[in-house]
């Protein structure tokens, strides 16, 4: 009975693939993948700037307001494994604390993929190393980071949906 099942459930599987697969052509994909390239530029260049009301403001722009329609319910973010948030207001209320305490957070990035999953859905997954300077001018030490980001399109403009970020100190 489990062969079965097993066997019924990768037939399934293997014939109903469509939401995998997409009629994008390679043309579209890669105006997609500009487009969201250079808006996650703009998000990360946020992190080299002051840390200040206007540019958290900047900030939460980029995150969906709500997502009825998606699996996870609202945008949601786990950030180094220590906040999972379930809105937008959760968000800004974990990144006002952060901003009130940093100056910036420049950054290299080593790695950065992005796939195309529809027209109105990518995932960006990257590597980093950065540091944070805190108002006050200390430095903490550098650290490693990969960071997983899945944009969707909603009113024309690419928001983050979900966002999460594994780091460690560099050694």
């Amino acid at each position: 009975m489990k062969k079965i099942v097993l066997i019924v459930f990768l037939f399934g599987l293997i014939t109903n693939q469509n939401f995998a697969q997409s009629d994008i052509s390679t043309d579209e994909r890669k105006l997609i993948k500009e487009v969201v390239e250079q808006r996650s530029k703009e998000l990360w260049r946020l992190h080299t700037q002051d840390y200040n009301e206007k540019n958290l403001k900047r900030f939460m722009d980029f995150f969906v307001e709500t997502e009825d329609i998606s699996w996870m319910g609202k945008p949601a973010i786990l950030l180094d494994g220590i906040y999972f948030t379930h809105s937008k207001e959760e968000i800004e209320d974990i990144f006002s604390k952060v901003f009130e305490r940093r100056h910036s957070a420049p950054f290299k990035i080593y790695e950065n993929y992005f796939a195309v999953i529809s027209e109105e859905a990518v995932v960006e997954i990257q590597t980093i190393e950065n540091y944070i300077v805190a108002k006050n001018g200390n430095r903490s030490p550098d650290y490693e980071a990969g960071d997983t980001l899945v944009w969707v399109l909603r009113d024309d403009e690419w928001k983050i949906l979900h966002w999460h970020r594994s780091s460690q100190k560099k050694e």
